[in-house]
């Protein structure tokens, strides 16, 4: 009960302070991209491998449409406004990680996050593993990194953006932001609030509405930082709140189905101080949870806070040569109806090496030990990268493992506090090349084969399931980008992305086990998007973006008759922009989702919406600085 009386005062603080700081500067976010701490360390040459993803839609509200159809990604969406979760090259979600500004959004009760939950307004980063050595635990598919730092180079600033989609959701946004020379802040506000309903297709052929998927989300974010000569000082806190329905599955005789309530707060404080060839980073972040969830058959509650320390050491030996040590520390408390009140503490230390040999060659190399009621074998990595005129390539190795949830260990009935960790091995390969007048064209392809052993699966155990570390696992696949972009007489980007993932299971400790050598579930084999914008005059900007998903299956026999059928569908949008007072804006656009009017799914039984018109509108004030 003290937990949920600190969230809710939290909230109503922090609500309070920023609508008076709303009102007292009237001030927005400008969003730029500054990568995370470690993943600067783990990335001294600027490394390809880690990629900035440009925000698909002016009308996205959500993390999960941003990120769905412009990257190897496969979103496991139980449909709008509902659970999404992330699979990459068949990676579970909870073997991959989620930072907002280094604080991990992970749950520590599920060990995921979920993307429906997080709005948009961030820079997103993903990361394909390199950095697994400094994160540690559920870095094993890589990591999604969001970051919304303040800009110095805007004096102030503050925006409004608005949208409507006839689903019947409508969301409100207010950015503001303020800096001087040595200081800056950004606060934001994101409200969202509406049916989520829409006509489907029932397993019988009948045309029906789906019911008791309403949500209501409020989203209070601030950041700030301040520069000295030496240091710099970074913090930053966020509270939110959700209020949605669950509808239930098509399968069931279809009723409005349970609710679910989520109020998270989250805050982080780091100091860098750097001096010559020597920089020391420390940082300390925090997550706090309760979930509840009622319906007229169970009622769940879920309270979990989590405490991350780290401190990072770097040493610049040279120009060529730079030595970095890192330790941390997390705490984890979980309670609820469904677990005892338990707490595990997490130890992890690594070292790195990156050598830049000379102006074509560089390579770093490293391990990571980390404890949580075991200790895990040393977990290493290497990888070297070439880069000459416009070619680049580069070959990795790394090791990576995950430690059971707190959910896993502790859930009663069916915990097994004996779980070892899943640990694995990855080497992936990555080629770059640009080419055409004035290297406007630009191609790349990477290839990864992994093998993850002590696969962590909930199994039958008499009457109840329990997890166990019952089987070893084997992904491997590639991944073709192409892009063109013309700035001559007007803007001009063509792109694609065909990634193929083969993901099986190759060993079992279960007698007779199904999923053997067969793909793992709610994994597509086949994944392609393409992408075409075209803005001309600095004002219009048509965007159009097509997505094929290949058949998913969602049995681990891999039933063809249970299986997901392949789909494409093709989302639109056009949009204005125009300039005022200097460094004012105003943009509005109207896009057509699903234009092809297409039934899919990416969750069995769970249907996605048809053909959605969505208007958004944005105005902006600000004055940068001279």
């Amino acid at each position: 009960m003290t937990s949920k009386k600190s969230i809710h005062t939290v909230l109503a603080l922090w609500a309070c302070a920023l609508s008076q700081n709303a009102v007292a500067q009237i001030v927005p976010i400008r969003v730029v991209h500054v990568t995370a701490n470690r993943l600067d360390h783990i990335l001294p040459t600027n490394d390809a491998r880690i990629d900035t993803l440009s925000r698909r839609f002016h009308s996205d509200v959500n993390l999960s449409e941003q990120i769905q159809s412009e990257s190897s990604i496969y979103i496991r969406s139980y449909g709008p406004g509902l659970a999404s979760t992330v699979s990459r090259h068949g990676y579970s979600p909870s073997q991959t990680s989620i930072y907002w500004n280094g604080v991990p959004l992970n749950s520590p009760a599920l060990g995921l996050s979920d993307l429906a939950t997080l709005p948009t307004g961030f820079d997103v980063t993903l990361d394909e593993g390199a950095a697994g050595a400094l994160y540690g635990s559920g870095y094993m598919g890589g990591g999604i990194h969001l970051q919304s730092e303040p800009n110095y180079s805007q004096k102030w600033s503050i925006q409004q953006s608005a949208q409507y989609r006839t689903a019947g959701y409508a969301s409100y946004s207010t950015h503001g932001s303020y800096s001087t020379n040595s200081t800056a802040h950004v606060a934001a506000i994101d409200y969202g609030r509406g049916q989520m309903d829409f006509r489907y297709t029932d397993l019988y052929g009948v045309r029906r509405d789906r019911l008791g998927a309403d949500q209501e989300s409020i989203h209070l974010r601030y950041n700030g930082k301040k520069n000295w000569l030496h240091s710099r000082l970074d913090w930053g806190m966020w509270g939110s709140e959700l209020n949605r329905g669950i509808p239930r599955s098509i399968s069931e005789s279809y009723t409005e189905g349970a609710r679910q309530f989520d109020q998270v707060a989250r805050a982080y404080l780091k100091f860098n101080w750097s001096n010559g060839p020597v920089s020391i980073g420390l940082r300390t972040s925090g997550y706090a949870e309760d979930q509840r969830y009622h319906s007229t058959v169970l009622s769940d509650t879920n309270i979990a806070s989590t405490i991350y320390n780290q401190v990072d050491l770097a040493w610049r030996v040279s120009n060529r040569f730079k030595l970095v040590y890192s330790l941390d520390h997390a705490y984890q408390y979980v309670e609820g109806s469904s677990k005892d009140s338990r707490s595990v503490n997490r130890y992890g230390t690594s070292v790195l090496m990156s050598y830049q040999y000379d102006e074509y060659w560089s390579g770093a190399m490293g391990g990571r030990l980390e404890h949580q009621l075991i200790t895990t074998p040393l977990i290493p990595f290497a990888h070297v990268r070439w880069k000459k005129d416009v070619y680049d390539a580069q070959l990795s190795f790394r090791s990576h493992f995950r430690f059971p949830t707190l959910n896993d260990l502790y859930w009663n009935p069916g915990g097994n506090p004996d779980l070892k960790p899943e640990l694995g091995n990855t080497i992936d390969f990555h080629s770059g090349y640009n080419f055409g007048l004035d290297q406007q064209n630009r191609v790349e392809f990477s290839s990864f084969y992994s093998i993850i052993d002590q696969y962590i699966q909930w199994v039958p155990d008499g009457a109840i399931f329990q997890p166990r570390n019952v089987k070893a696992v084997r992904t491997s696949g590639m991944t073709i980008d192409y892009e063109y972009v013309s700035k001559v007489d007007f803007d001009f980007i063509l792109g694609g992305n065909y990634t193929w993932t083969y993901a099986r299971t190759i060993e079992s400790q279960r007698l007779n086990d199904p999923s053997l050598n067969n793909q793992l579930i709610y994994t597509p084999a086949h994944k392609l998007s393409g992408r075409i914008s075209v803005a001309w005059y600095d004002a219009w900007e048509v965007k159009l973006v097509g997505t094929f998903n290949g058949r998913v299956h969602t049995t681990s026999d891999n039933q063809d008759a249970l299986a997901i059928p392949s789909f494409f569908i093709l989302d639109s949008e056009v949009s204005y922009e125009r300039k005022f007072a200097g460094d004012g804006k105003i943009r509005g656009s109207i896009g057509i989702r699903n234009m092809t009017n297409t039934e899919y799914s990416f969750q069995r039984f769970y249907p996605m919406p048809g053909l959605q018109a969505v208007f958004s509108f944005t105005i902006q004030f600000a004055q940068h600085e001279t």
